[in-house]
């Protein structure tokens, strides 16, 4: 070969490898995240949390908007990480809402104890 065109050629393709390399490790759009993000917000949702755990939910919400106009805008790093945030406020405000409905039941149950040891009194004075 001829040695001027030798030493272009592989630089040619020395950088052509690198630029294929950079092209693969290049961040893409979270989507697995996206979409464990927006089934975490869903079950929150059944579970109450709009009602109980408002101000999570609205977090969680304004978290995963703020990661959609990341992704958007090219940034997925950072919508990887407000998309995680949106998933934890959204767990949170699911938690509190069971909670809030287990301390209902709760009570529930103890209102009932109190109803029957009062009737089993009344039938045990007679």
């Amino acid at each position: 070969m001829n040695r001027n065109l030798k030493y272009p050629l592989l630089a040619a393709v020395m950088g052509l490898a690198l630029a294929g390399t950079g092209c693969a490790t290049q961040p893409k759009i979270p989507e697995a995240q996206f979409a464990t993000t927006k089934a975490a917000i869903v079950e929150a949702e059944e579970a109450g949390g709009r009602t109980v755990a408002s101000r999570e939910m609205r977090t969680a919400d304004q978290h995963f908007d703020a990661a959609k106009r990341e992704a958007n805008d090219g940034n997925y790093t950072g919508a990887m990480y407000l998309a995680e945030k949106a998933e934890a406020d959204a767990k949170l405000a699911e938690a509190r809402a069971e909670a809030a409905e287990a301390q209902k039941s709760a009570r529930e149950l103890q209102e009932s104890i109190r109803l029957l040891r009062r009737e089993l009194e009344r039938q045990l004075s007679q």
